[in-house]
């Protein structure tokens, strides 16, 4: 038995450690330990994992308006990259596992004067700049059930316009704050999954898990928790609603007890979605993407299909492209404004948003099979100046039907 009397918190010569006591009730303790202490446990039958709980900071970039967004876009030729002509690319799909979706274009909806993610992936060519940022039109399949995703973050702003009505608040893990967001990390990544305007899966139901501070800034074991509450949730209230998780948050070290908590969601049909971060680096270094039970997801440039490489991490780790920088999602906060957003965090919530499309047509698809379908639909080699170590596949919903021609005049 482990007693944590034994370990105060406020001891100075020791390093904080997660120990994970048992893996069925998750039960985890945060302890200040000595190396002598750390040896101790280790040899304890009953500990499944101990190690030192990492902190970790989400930065994303925002963009300061809607000038900043124009201006920046303007310098994006959508015709030229690197002084080499792009040509409209017809993308590739391999269709081993087929969308559970109508293939009767004509009952899909049309959303008009959409964002340009969400133009883009339901596209499988590039799509002209011509009316940016809103004047896109987005394709979608009609949703026959429900589906519950988990966004485990720093909160979500259930007041905002484009989720109001669509949010629950679950547990905060973030004992120092109230469950609001903050940060406002949390209510973008939920208003690109689900928003009214900007989102996804315009039916999908939120619940929010809040793990991150004012500051964006969490840990191991607030992460962990929030993970495990989830499973427990599932089951409890939404014991026959598919349900899908997006992490948009990334550690630096591989992690045992995180991996284990995303098994066990694994195991039970949930599929995870992570961003993979953008610090520029190898994605297999960072967790969750060298974990097996996570599809994790980088970012492409608006208006010239080609991969971010100012930021967004690459390597074979990677899944999946999508859309994430300088895409438009809701400002926590504020009753109704919206902004650009830049970082692979709200790549990762467009796909998390197809995912629950995919949900909402197949309740009954495992976490596998979610995955495989994703991928297996998405478009390969239309992005340019992907990294050669990198998976080029580009995220699609799969519609290929007649679009609208859209003009304007003066």
């Amino acid at each position: 038995m482990v007693n944590p009397a034994r370990f105060p918190l406020n001891k100075d010569i020791s390093d904080k450690y997660k120990v994970l006591l048992n893996s069925s009730i998750s039960t985890v303790l945060n302890l200040n330990l000595s190396q002598a202490d750390f040896k101790v446990l280790s040899k304890i039958q009953g500990i499944l994992s101990i190690e030192e709980d990492e902190q970790v900071v989400v930065d994303d970039f925002k963009p300061t308006s809607l000038y900043d967004f124009t201006d920046s876009i303007a310098e994006i030729d959508p015709n030229t990259l690197n002084n080499e002509k792009i040509y409209p690319f017809f993308g590739v799909l391999s269709n081993k596992v087929s969308y559970p979706f109508s293939d009767d274009y004509s009952s899909w909806i049309v959303q008009k004067y959409s964002p340009w993610q969400l133009g883009r992936i339901s596209s499988k060519t590039l799509i002209p700049f011509n009316y940016s940022p809103y004047g896109q039109e987005y394709y979608y399949p009609q949703s026959k059930s429900d589906v519950v995703v988990y966004v485990v973050d720093s909160g979500i702003d259930t007041t905002h316009m484009e989720l109001k009505g669509k949010v629950r608040l679950g547990s905060n893990f973030v004992t120092s704050e109230d469950n609001v967001d903050y940060a406002g990390h949390g209510t973008a990544v939920a208003a690109l999954i689900s928003g009214v305007n900007n989102g996804v899966a315009k039916n999908a139901k939120i619940v929010s898990v809040k793990v991150l501070d004012k500051n964006n800034t969490g840990t191991t074991a607030t992460v962990f928790q929030g993970l495990t509450w989830i499973l427990n949730d599932k089951k409890a209230n939404h014991p026959d609603t598919p349900a899908i998780v997006n992490l948009s948050i990334n550690f630096e070290t591989p992690s045992s007890l995180l991996n284990s908590a995303l098994k066990s969601l694994s195991d039970i049909g949930i599929l995870t979605v992570s961003s993979s971060g953008n610090t520029a680096t190898n994605q297999c270094d960072f967790f969750p993407g060298n974990s097996d039970y996570s599809l994790i997801v980088s970012s492409i440039l608006p208006g010239s299909d080609s991969f971010d490489a100012s930021f967004s991490n690459f390597g074979p780790c990677v899944d999946i492209l999508a859309p994430g920088n300088r895409v438009f999602s809701a400002v926590a906060g504020s009753v109704n404004q919206v902004r650009p957003y830049i970082g692979t965090s709200f790549a990762a919530g467009i796909v998390t948003g197809v995912g629950a499309l995919v949900l909402s047509n197949s309740p009954k698809l495992t976490s596998n099979e979610l995955f495989d379908t994703i991928i297996e639909n998405g478009i390969e080699n239309a992005i340019s100046n992907v990294p050669s170590d990198t998976n080029n596949l580009m995220i699609f919903n799969g519609y290929s039907g007649i679009r609208s021609r859209i003009s304007y005049t003066n």
